[in-house]
């Protein structure tokens, strides 16, 4: 870790090295997710996450999921250049 001075503050310097490509990445101490500029893959500081910054309680969905596949149905009838492969979706969830 390097530290610089940036406006008479101190700030911390990460170098992360991608394992997809082997590019450095330079980074400030607060980022938790990044994406690579050269290869696109995505980076996330696994230990930077705390407990304290989990959710507390989690809201269930308002809509099932039989009612939001018959939305999702009727709202590709409505495009024109939807793939026909997203009409298989309500076949191969029914499985």
């Amino acid at each position: 870790m390097k530290m610089w001075w940036k406006t008479e503050t101190m700030v911390s310097i990460l170098n992360i090295t991608v394992q997809g490509c082997g590019a450095n990445i330079v980074t400030d101490e607060t980022t938790v997710a990044t994406t690579c500029y050269y290869c696109k893959n995505p980076i996330v500081m696994s230990g930077k996450l705390e407990r304290s910054q989990l959710p507390t309680k989690v809201i269930p969905f308002k809509v099932d999921r039989t009612r939001a596949l018959e939305s999702f149905e009727n709202w590709m009838k409505t495009k024109k250049f939807v793939p026909k492969s997203f009409s298989m979706t309500r076949k191969k969830s029914k499985k």
